[in-house]
């Protein structure tokens, strides 16, 4: 009974936001074991900081993740949009948002994304319709010599369709 009593006046008492996320990060630190995750790299911003930030996704889910500076200089693997990887971190709350993330540890390259072949496939249908689509996203204005340059062939069909 004493216990119910206790329960009740706690489940009433008003905390802060502050003090509740330090809460669910205790409990999220402390019952989320580090793992290892699959998934596919989105959102890649390296800072100056050497902070690496990024999405990890798959087709039900995303989540974000970082790696910092001292672990980002000791991995081999170069992260890049699209690419899927395997990575082994810890879950960590970041207070100041209240947003939860994995803070990476280790990567390791396991191919190309399935949502980027989908979206590498959608395209190849139509290298006209791709094209313009890259050029209305470029930052750079439109030459020639960015089309020469890239090896893959549905950019050279591009080139002779899109010239300029």
């Amino acid at each position: 009974m004493n216990n119910d009593l206790e329960n009740q006046e706690s489940a009433t008492r008003v905390v802060s936001v502050s003090e509740f996320t330090r809460r669910v990060k205790a409990v999220l630190e402390s019952q989320v074991r580090p793992s290892w995750v699959r998934g596919e790299v989105s959102n890649l911003r390296v800072q100056a900081s050497g902070h690496v930030y990024f999405s990890l996704k798959d087709a039900g889910a995303q989540l974000s993740a970082v790696m910092f500076r001292g672990d980002a200089a000791r991995q081999d693997v170069k992260l890049r949009d699209g690419v899927q990887v395997l990575v082994y971190g810890e879950i960590s709350v970041y207070e100041a948002r209240g947003n939860y993330q994995l803070i990476v540890r280790a990567v390791i390259e396991d191919g190309v994304g399935r949502l980027q072949r989908e979206s590498r496939r959608s395209s190849a249908g139509s290298p006209r319709r791709a094209c313009s689509r890259r050029r209305t996203k470029s930052r750079f204005p439109p030459c020639r010599a960015r089309w020469v340059l890239s090896p893959r062939r549905p950019a050279r069909r591009c080139r002779i369709l899109c010239e300029f």
